[in-house]
């Protein structure tokens, strides 16, 4: 999206603005089942680095934060 290119709420609906606007995903951390070990999901492919295990459970990862955000 470019400069002049601004999604407003009223264009889409909010979910999508949000998405699309300017913001910065967090890590996404699971936490194995097998064995307990924590780890960065996307990292690790899915896959416990510890057990190899692909059983886990999401931790964290589901926030985000936003950078910025333009009002006209």
């Amino acid at each position: 999206m470019s400069q002049n290119q601004r999604l407003t709420p009223n264009a889409k609906s909010l979910r999508q603005w949000i998405c699309e606007a300017n913001h910065n995903t967090l890590t996404q951390t699971g936490l194995c089942h097998h064995c307990g070990e924590s780890f960065e999901i996307l990292k690790h492919r899915s896959i416990c680095p510890s057990c190899e295990q692909n059983k886990w459970g999401l931790l964290s990862g589901k926030e985000f934060m936003v950078k910025e955000i333009i009002a006209h």
